[in-house]
């Protein structure tokens, strides 16, 4: 539940940080750069705040007797979420292709940001949810073994 409250956390982080970056590209990158430079942003910094809180709360009695430091951890927790990033990238950039034309999902929220930048990185976020909690709770935060 813990994580779950944590990746929900990263939410706002993510899609706070896909419309500041698109709002700031606006006029400077096609649709296509500039998308995929925003979800990359909000992706990077929501891994970060998402690091720190599973690292003090979500799994913080494992921290305590952890067979690695912080900063192994946080190397741990980086690589598992790379791949649930490129799972979470690729559903956006796909998603998003495929949703830009569609009258519903292209309505305009604020000048280039649209409702497509909302669904698709939360459709990629759902799907990289599953791969993170399962890689980090039996590698990233594993406890020491009984008698270490």
């Amino acid at each position: 539940m813990k994580f779950l409250i944590v990746g929900a956390s990263g939410v706002p982080v993510n899609l706070g940080t896909v419309f500041i970056v698109t709002k700031a590209l606006e006029d400077l990158l096609s649709t296509s750069t500039r998308d995929a430079v925003s979800y990359l942003a909000g992706i990077a910094l929501s891994i970060f705040t998402n690091f720190l809180l599973n690292n003090f709360w979500t799994w913080g009695d494992r921290t305590q007797c952890a067979e690695t430091g912080f900063f192994n951890r946080m190397l741990r927790f980086y690589l598992v979420s790379s791949l649930a990033c490129i799972v979470q990238y690729v559903t956006s950039i796909l998603l998003s292709r495929a949703l830009m034309h569609a009258h519903l999902f292209s309505k305009e929220i604020s000048g280039a940001y649209r409702l497509y930048h909302i669904v698709a990185p939360l459709v990629g976020i759902a799907l990289g949810t599953i791969i993170n909690f399962s890689l980090n709770h039996i590698w990233t935060f594993r406890a020491k073994k009984q008698g270490s």
